[in-house]
Formats: C-alpha cells, sequence, structure tokens
C-alpha cells in the first residue's frame, strides 16, 4: 500500500503542482485546506504544510496526527520560520524547505521522514509494551512482588485523607516475622527471602481484592484495608496469622514453623489527626503482639485516665511502656556514642555527621521516605560515623591519603558495627543497614558482593550520602572537594557504586536546595548525562 501524505494548503493550484512532481513517487497525496482532527483512513504518514504555519499543532493530539508522525513545512520565505527555532513549542518531529522545491529534493526530504517516522513509531509502540514493565518494578518489591516501601508513601496517604474526609474507613494492619533476624543469622539470608516470598503468596490468597499489600522493610509487611471496619480487619489479621502458622516453610533442606505478630489501627474507631499517628498507632499494638509473647494479633488500645485496668492489662500496658523505654534508651545511647566520638575528632566529626544527616533528610523527603525509616536511617549515619571514628581515629586523622592496608582495614568496620551491636537487639534495623552500606550497585562492594535491589534501599541512601558529605567536608589530608568535582564523580559513579536512580534523585535535591554552589545548567546537563546513559530511570 502506498504511504499517504496530507498536503494542507489553501491553494488548491499549489496542491496539484506538488501532487504532479509526486506523480511518480509510490506515495498517495491527498489535500485539505486546514490540519482535519479526525483524516480518513488509512491516515496519513506524513503532513505537509505549505505556508500555513498557524495550523501547526503546538500540543500533542490525541486523535490526529499521532505523535509519532513527522511534519514538514513549505514555505515562500527562505528561512525557517520562528517557531521551528523552539523545539519545546512543536511535540512533532517538524522540518523544513524552501519554496520553489526541486522533485530530487522533495523526494528525499519524503523519504527521509517516512523512515524516521516509521522509527519513531516502532520506538514508541516499544515504549508502551516495556512502560507496564518498567512501572511495575519501580512500586513493587522484587522478591515478594507486593508493593514496595516507596508506592506505600504514595497511597497510604491519599487513602486515609479520602478516609478522613469522606468518614469512610480504613485499617491498617503491620505484620512482623517473629525472629526474623535471628532466622536470618541462624539460617542464612537465603532461607529467610525464601520465607518472605512464601509469606507474600500466603498473604495474597488470605487477604481480599480490595485489600493493598506492601513490603515495608525487613520481615515487615502493611497491609491497607479501605472500606473495612474494625471487626473485619481484625478476622482478616487472624486469618492471616493462623495460615502462617498452620504449614511450616521449606526451603531446599530447610523445614521451620514460623510465626507473625499483627499489629492493628483503624482510621474511624481511632481517629488518628494524621497518617502518621495511625501508622504509630499500629506499630504500637505490634510492640504488645511482641511483648504478649509473639504469633498474635492485638488491636491498639490507648490507655483511657480513670478506666478499669486488670492485672493482665497492667502487664501488657508495662510491657509496652518497656518498649517505649527502650527506644528512649536507644536514642540515648546514639547521643552519648556520639558525644564520645565527637571528643575524639572534634569539630569535624559533627560536621560530617550533621551534613550526612542533612543529606539525607533531604534525599529521604524527596523519596517519600516515612518517618520511622528517616529516623533508622538518620540512627544509622551517627553510629557508622561515631564507631568509625572510635575504632579508626589513628588512621582517619592521618594528615595524608590512607595506603592499601589502611582502607583493608577500614573495609571490615561493617563487620566490627555488626559484632558490636549484636548485643543491642532494638538496633538490628539499623545493624542491617550498616553491614549493607558498603556495598556497591555493580556488585563490587563488600562485605558480600550485593549488587543492585539486593541491596536495601536504606543502605543504598547510606553508600550514597557517606560519601557526598565525605567529599563535602575538610579532612586531615585534603580540603573539601570543589563542586565541580562532586558533580562529576556522583555522575561517574552511577551504577558503579551508586544506585544512578538514587543519583539523579540527589541532583535534584542539590539543585532544589543549592546544596552546592554550582550553576544549574551543569546540574542539568548531568541529570540528561544521567538519562542518557540509564534511561530507565527517566520517569521513575
Amino acid at each position: 500500500m502506498k504511504p499517504t501524505l496530507l498536503f494542507i494548503s489553501q491553494d488548491i493550484a499549489t496542491a496539484n503542482h506538488y501532487a504532479k512532481l509526486l506523480e511518480s513517487a509510490p506515495y498517495k497525496l491527498i489535500w485539505a485546506e486546514k490540519l482535519p482532527d479526525t483524516p480518513n483512513e488509512p491516515a496519513p504518514e506524513l503532513v505537509i504544510f505549505y505556508n500555513n504555519i498557524e495550523e501547526l499543532p503546538t500540543k500533542p493530539k490525541k486523535s490526529f496526527p499521532k505523535q509519532h508522525t513527522p511534519l514538514l513545512i513549505i514555505s515562500d520565505t527562505t528561512t525557517a520560520p520562528p517557531v521551528l527555532q523552539d523545539t519545546a513549542a512543536l511535540p512533532y518531529l517538524t522540518d523544513f524547505l524552501a519554496a520553489p522545491v526541486p522533485q530530487e529534493t522533495l523526494l528525499t526530504k519524503i523519504n527521509f521522514l517516512l523512515h524516521v517516522g516509521k522509527i519513531n513509531m516502532e520506538n514508541q509502540t516499544c515504549r508502551r509494551e516495556h512502560g507496564g514493565f518498567i512501572d511495575w518494578f519501580t512500586s513493587h518489591d522484587s522478591l515478594t512482588g507486593l508493593f514496595n516501601r516507596h508506592q506505600f508513601g504514595k497511597v497510604f496517604p491519599e487513602k486515609f485523607n479520602q478516609s478522613k474526609q469522606e468518614n469512610r474507613e480504613l485499617c491498617l494492619l503491620i505484620l512482623d516475622i517473629d525472629y526474623f533476624s535471628e532466622l536470618n543469622r541462624f539460617y542464612s539470608n537465603e532461607f529467610g527471602d525464601s520465607v518472605l516470598n512464601e509469606l507474600a503468596a500466603r498473604l495474597t490468597q488470605t487477604t481480599r481484592e480490595e485489600d493493598i499489600c506492601f513490603r515495608f522493610t525487613g520481615g515487615d509487611i502493611v497491609v491497607l484495608m479501605p472500606d473495612t471496619d474494625l471487626a473485619t480487619a481484625q478476622k482478616i489479621g487472624e486469618d492471616i496469622r493462623s495460615t502462617c502458622q498452620a504449614k511450616a516453610f521449606i526451603s531446599h533442606e530447610i523445614e521451620k514453623e514460623i510465626t507473625i505478630s499483627i499489629g492493628i489501627a483503624s482510621a474511624l474507631y481511632h481517629n488518628p489527626s494524621s497518617g502518621d499517628e495511625m501508622f504509630s498507632m499500629a506499630e504500637t499494638a505490634l510492640y504488645a503482639a511482641k511483648a504478649n509473647g509473639r504469633n498474635r494479633c492485638e488491636t491498639y488500645s490507648p490507655l483511657i485516665q480513670g478506666e478499669f485496668i486488670t492485672s493482665k492489662k497492667n502487664f501488657e500496658t508495662l510491657q509496652i511502656n518497656i518498649n517505649k523505654l527502650l527506644t528512649k534508651a536507644k536514642k540515648s545511647a546514639i547521643s552519648s556514642l556520639q558525644f564520645l566520638a565527637k571528643d575524639v575528632a572534634g569539630e569535624e566529626h559533627r560536621i560530617h555527621v550533621d551534613r550526612a544527616s542533612q543529606y539525607a533528610l533531604l534525599l529521604g523527603e524527596q523519596l517519600g521516605l516515612e518517618k520511622p525509616m528517616l529516623e533508622t536511617l538518620h540512627n544509622a549515619i551517627i553510629i557508622q560515623a561515631s564507631i568509625r571514628t572510635l575504632i579508626h581515629r589513628d588512621i582517619i586523622a592521618k594528615p595524608m591519603p590512607l595506603n592499601t592496608i589502611e582502607k583493608q582495614i577500614l573495609n571490615e568496620l561493617p563487620n566490627k558495627i555488626s559484632e558490636l551491636m549484636e548485643s543491642f537487639n532494638y538496633f538490628s534495623k539499623e545493624r542491617d543497614i550498616l553491614i549493607t552500606g558498603n556495598e556497591h550497585f555493580d556488585g563490587t562492594g563488600f562485605p558480600k558482593g550485593l549488587q543492585g535491589e539486593e541491596i536495601p534501599l536504606e543502605a543504598r541512601i547510606l553508600n550514597i550520602i557517606d560519601s557526598f558529605a565525605a567529599m563535602d567536608t575538610d579532612r586531615p589530608f585534603r580540603t573539601r572537594k570543589s563542586p565541580d568535582y562532586i558533580l562529576k564523580e556522583l555522575e561517574n559513579e552511577a551504577g558503579k557504586q551508586f544506585d544512578p536512580q538514587l543519583v539523579l534523585t540527589l541532583l535534584d535535591v542539590i539543585s532544589e536546595n543549592q546544596l552546592l554552589n554550582i550553576d544549574k545548567q551543569q546540574l542539568e546537563n548531568s541529570r540528561k548525562n544521567l538519562i542518557t546513559k540509564f534511561p530507565e530511570i527517566a520517569n521513575c
């Protein structure tokens, strides 16, 4: 079938002239005075405008022309119209010829534009086909297939606000695998991953179609239940718990009975003032489930002054309060650790920690991370910097670059931190981040050589933030690096040491908060270079 060309001109004589030029070519030429909203089939594969510059579409149209359709302007003027100089103003591939146009020149240009249009159409078809896969991977946890924490940060605020505005029920369940850290330690991370995968499958079978499940972090899974009253949520929570316990989890030679604890909160019944408060209520209920022996569901139950409390209730409340005291002790321990390191390293340590914490907060907020995750990341930054200073202050304080042996010694830091923190179970989340904080995105890091999304998101954030803060801080053997150097280093290490998506987001944070004294055009050029090298991060 001949390709169809649409010729737009208010002069029929001009249209006939170009039809005659093209009569020997394998094209079908259709004439119109103006651009139609819906052309006859088959749709033209090229649109030619003769002097009708005002007819050029400045926004993509749903019907016609399709976005892959090229446009050709033929004009009596010898120079291209100004609109062609603004590439952002035209959403279509547009070319120009000055009249009169020789036949050979016209045919060559048309052949070229038809070829480019075909490539463009194939590219858009391919992007549509693969776009769904990209969207899936950016919103889902690759291990379990559940929605990921980033997606929770987008969906939960919407559902909570809708619940408040329309007085509709919403229940939130937080599930935590009992003794999950010990499970990984004694039976391997591979078995732990298998347990998570199987738990996700059982969860999907037990919950309803309208329920939304998220892999939150470690062994934690969150279930959102829109339009669900508290009694129904409690029943489904109990079904989930019993389904988990009913059958042992098996992987290779290992067979292990696994239990989970669940905390439940309701938007209407408990009336939280914010999404963060509702999440904290469910967490408090989860703490109660852990304190009461694990393998159970607990609903948030605030202590009301003057209410008659049984001995059992007193005991439960005491356990919850002890957990809260441990949380305070955790904060006190971190503060003490930081104070010790400051005594040893002085102002340099404080500046590095402050900068790293600030950058982590800005990056975390840009990623939509919840407050508990930001707090854990903040703790991990302090712990890593403090222990590094306290153990290796002689190496860090050297007024010269580190040698190979000294670098190897510092590479052992994650294992030393993990060993030191074994005694403090309330640092388990921070320990999980720090043990993988020196893994590289391309798998060349240590201690396990993890790569890509095998590395926890928090650890990937810690890696890039700690490096950025180090480059942006004076060291004993050098002054802080220049903004140009830092920008180039971030760009060069994308896909190697750093997660490319995090590098792109960090560049946005640097630009929006003016963290570096650098021209915005340089930042924009770096963004374009990253997207060219890693096109999959463009729409994340």
